[in-house]
């Protein structure tokens, strides 16, 4: 199976020491050998994508968290390097911003989504308009 080269343990040891459960656990649910996800976790070994998968669905983050190619938690934490230092408020005016985006993001698709209802709406109007002229001739 592909793997990548340059795999950063560090955000799955994160996830793990987070969920405070152990590799027995995980493996029970997950399905990932306990010796696996330890040489995972020690930089010994590289997942390959299958199981950079599993291990992204089980914990709700993306496969470039799981293999650190990104700092970013992307279900919304927002975990981004040098940001450990900010106080509470600060991170969840940040987390605020981020959600902001997100729902103005969410308005501008519903919103163009609309407009090409519309469009297709115009221009089913025109295609009967041509029709009906076509007839009258």
């Amino acid at each position: 199976m592909k793997k990548w080269h340059g795999f950063d343990s560090q955000n799955l040891k994160e996830l793990i020491e987070k969920s405070r459960l152990n590799y027995r656990e995980i493996e029970d649910v997950v399905g990932i050998p306990k010796r696996s996800l330890s040489r995972y976790v020690n930089g010994n070994l590289e997942p390959n994508i299958k199981t950079a998968v599993l291990l992204a669905e089980y914990f709700d983050v993306s496969v470039d968290y799981i293999i650190g190619r990104t700092r970013l938690d992307v279900t919304g934490k927002a975990r981004v390097m040098g940001l450990d230092g900010m106080r509470l408020e600060e991170r969840l005016t940040l987390f605020g911003a981020f959600e902001a985006m997100k729902y103005r993001r969410d308005r501008v698709i519903i919103e163009i989504v609309e407009m090409l209802e519309q469009a297709n709406e115009i221009c089913e109007m025109l295609d009967r308009k041509q029709k009906d002229d076509e007839e009258d001739c």
